[in-house]
Order: C-alpha cells, then sequence, then structure tokens
C-alpha cells in the first residue's frame, strides 16, 4: 500500500514539473 501511496505522488509531480516546462517554452516571456 505504501509503495503505491509513493508511485502516485511521483505521477502526480513528475506530470506538474512537465507541464511547466512545456508552459514555459509554449508561452512568450
Amino acid at each position: 500500500m505504501r509503495h503505491l501511496q509513493l508511485a502516485q505522488v511521483s505521477i502526480i509531480k513528475l506530470p506538474s514539473h512537465y507541464d511547466r516546462d512545456f508552459f514555459r517554452g509554449d508561452s512568450p516571456p
């Protein structure tokens, strides 16, 4: 159960970081 929760947090944190990078590159300064 603990392993599942950790994986879920990692998956949620990963997309967040990627989204920021994508938005930064897509959005003009």
